[in-house]
């Protein structure tokens, strides 16, 4: 592969770079089972992600490097809870598998393109929607039982249309692929 490194490494690159990194004690603290400090990570992440968005198209800060690691470093936070809540039988093994299969497809084939290729609409939020997931899921303050449940159904809701999004996103692009190369 083809992997391009910036002369100089932007914002929105190091904001990224700072969302990989963040797996590490993401999954160290769901393995010592530390759900107020994975939360405050996940939500660190989320911010990070927003602000080299924000940074990479707003400001012209973006990279050809930033843009092949920025799906890569979603997917790593994302993986990781998936697949603690997986363990945790929170989430079936079968929709982690396609969600896994999906993004390991899509992101290969995404790879080939040198200047990283944007994701659809429908894929942006099927990600917005799988941190919510992750947010809800993982809610690490006491409430109410009755609260404590709704929240917590709301993280498995956001969790199925996003898996719903998944493979309908997955669908869409390779159709689309389909099709450039029947021309």
């Amino acid at each position: 592969m083809n992997y391009i490194l910036p002369k100089s490494i932007s914002l929105a690159d190091i904001l990224t770079s700072i969302r990989i990194i963040v797996c590490i004690p993401i999954l160290a603290t769901l393995i010592y089972q530390n759900l107020l400090l994975t939360w405050i990570l996940i939500i660190l992440a989320g911010i990070t992600d927003v602000l080299d968005g924000y940074f990479a198209r707003k400001k012209g800060n973006g990279t050809v490097f930033g843009a092949k690691l920025d799906p890569l470093a979603d997917k790593l936070v994302i993986f990781t809870v998936f697949l603690w809540l997986n363990q945790q039988s929170i989430i079936p093994f079968w929709s982690l598998w396609i969600i896994v299969t999906r993004e390991l497809l899509i992101t290969e084939s995404r790879s080939t393109n040198n200047i990283g290729q944007p994701a659809s609409n429908s894929a942006k939020l099927k990600t917005l929607l799988q941190f919510t997931s992750i947010v809800f899921l993982l809610f690490p303050f006491k409430l109410p039982v009755l609260i404590s449940d709704i929240v917590f159904d709301f993280g498995l809701t956001a969790y199925w249309i996003s898996l719903t999004l998944s493979i309908y996103s997955a669908f869409k692009y390779s159709s689309s692929k389909i099709k450039y190369y029947l021309k």
